[in-house]
């Protein structure tokens, strides 16, 4: 980081209370901030446009052939070995113009299997690219999740829930915008969302979500009801 920005990147700590209020600012780009990913590039062309007298071959390919962190460029690496796999396009002329068998690329089928009290979609792997657990559909351009049917076991236990719902990659909240549940450390299942960064109390920013129809959920309306003596939803 250039010493004129580093103030935007500085942290006041300390180890407990009782202990002064030390200053710190980080001198170089920090992963997993929300600008790391354009500080690393707008930094690695700007490298490029510095050197351009000393390596002007070298300074026209860190501007034109960088894709994030992957080199695009030449005939010199394909020499070496080096071609270019596992890559997807949108645009049919572009796939034209190299060997497909090179391509990420699959044709996308949608089947619906009908039972008896449930319809399961499946979606055969044949036009779409997995992307970070996300399945991209080079031709629709659209992305997609692949649903599968849930095998229910035996016994369902913590670690089974917990695997099932790893299963899918979500970081962006593409899936659900809205109700972003999660498992805490006590096994209760609540309520995620927006309000994780509010200054409230745990329970309010994330409410224990509880079955409809269930025993439990009966007993927990009794209670209040009985600790209210049955006031109505005005006092509730």
């Amino acid at each position: 980081m250039h010493p004129s920005h580093t103030p935007f990147q500085r942290i006041l700590w300390r180890e407990n209370k009782e202990e002064a209020i030390k200053t710190y600012e980080l001198i170089t780009v920090t992963y997993g901030t929300v600008p790391a990913s354009f500080l690393a590039v707008r930094a690695f062309q700007q490298l490029g446009r510095d050197e351009s007298q000393n390596f002007p071959i070298g300074h026209e390919i860190i501007l034109r052939d960088f894709y994030v962190d992957d080199l695009l460029t030449g005939a010199i690496l394909r020499k070496g070995g080096f071609e270019l796999r596992k890559w997807n396009s949108n645009t049919k002329n572009l796939l034209k113009r190299f060997d497909r068998s090179d391509a990420n690329t699959k044709n996308l089928l949608k089947r619906f299997d009908r039972s008896d009290d449930m319809s399961v979609l499946n979606l055969d792997k044949d036009e779409e690219a997995n992307t970070l657990g996300l399945q991209w559909n080079a031709k629709l351009d659209v992305l997609q999740y692949s649903v599968h049917q849930i095998k229910h076991p035996t016994r369902i236990t913590k670690r089974y829930i917990l695997s099932s719902i790893a299963k899918i990659f979500d970081p962006l909240g593409l899936q659900d915008n809205e109700f972003k549940s999660f498992i805490d450390n006590e096994g209760l299942l609540r309520v995620g969302g927006r309000l994780k960064d509010a200054d409230i109390p745990c329970q309010q920013k994330h409410p224990i979500i509880i079955p409809k129809i269930h025993p439990l959920t009966k007993l927990i309306i009794m209670r209040e009801h009985l600790r209210f003596r049955h006031a109505g939803i005005q006092a509730t």
